[in-house]
């Protein structure tokens, strides 16, 4: 069982909000291919990725593209406030 069942919440109703740095690229700034998969399938599920970086948006870019999300839609925002206060509130649905 996965968290979204586990929670019963629908992967469309789902946003996935994503630090690049140590998170969503590992010691080498590099997206590893289980990650990008693992990727593929929560947006092909359905779900909404939001890229959310300190970084400028040609900074973002290189990793949207590995990920493919310049061809799909995406949601980018600098940490913020409200990007904070987005993941704090997503969280307590996970």
């Amino acid at each position: 069982m996965n968290i979204f069942e586990e929670k019963k919440i629908k992967v469309e109703d789902a946003i996935l909000a994503l630090d690049l740095d140590g998170t969503l690229t590992n010691s080498k700034k590099q997206v590893t291919e289980n990650t990008k998969a693992a990727i593929d399938r929560f947006i092909d599920a359905g779900g909404t990725v939001v890229l959310a970086s300190g970084r400028p948006t040609f900074g973002v870019m290189p990793v949207a593209k590995i990920l493919e999300l310049d061809k799909r839609a995406v949601i980018y925002f600098r940490i913020t406030a409200v990007a904070s206060w987005i993941v704090r509130t997503m969280s307590n649905f996970l």
